[in-house]
């Protein structure tokens, strides 16, 4: 029998691979933080000895989602001027604030309180399109949360309308 640190089972446990199945009774094996084994709980049960046996018989366990268009670090203005209409928003409430505190620690506490946010939610995964990608890159590698990255200024010369 075969050690793995964890096993987490689930009523259901929806696939991707190799057809987008749903396993009835379902688990997953886990070892050095990654998955190594998918099945029904019973044929897993058989195959490894888990260090930590999770059970939750009522639920489903999915892949974890992707948030295809983030402004990761902009969580910090949530609220702000939130009443006016887009190009009011943006242009008497987001950049001015923006102008004068956007930097490298904006974008890092931003980004962290979005990145917990989203993992609570099941994100596991997001495309960000903000200033200072280079610090967000470091978040997301600290945090070990897989990230696409687009620099502000480049999607803005190449006709993206985000703000």
């Amino acid at each position: 029998m075969k050690r793995c640190e964890t096993l987490i089972s689930a009523r259901w446990v929806a696939t991707v691979e190799p057809d987008n199945s749903v396993i009835d009774d379902g688990a997953i094996a886990i070892d050095s933080g990654r998955i190594i084994a998918v099945d029904t709980r019973t044929n897993l049960l058989e195959q490894y000895a888990p260090d930590r046996l999770i059970a939750r018989d009522s639920h489903l366990l999915i892949p974890g989602l992707i948030n295809a268009h983030t402004h990761a670090a902009m969580t910090l203005l949530r609220g702000a001027a939130e009443d006016l209409p887009l190009q009011q928003w943006l242009e008497n409430g987001v950049w001015p604030i923006e102008a004068e505190h956007v930097g490298p620690e904006m974008v890092r506490d931003g980004t962290r309180l979005a990145m917990l946010e989203s993992i609570k939610g099941g994100v596991t995964c997001f495309n960000d399109m903000y200033f200072f990608p280079d610090v967000a890159a470091e978040v997301a590698s600290a945090a070990r949360m897989r990230v696409s990255l687009a620099d502000h200024r480049v999607s803005n010369r190449l006709g993206c309308d985000c703000g």
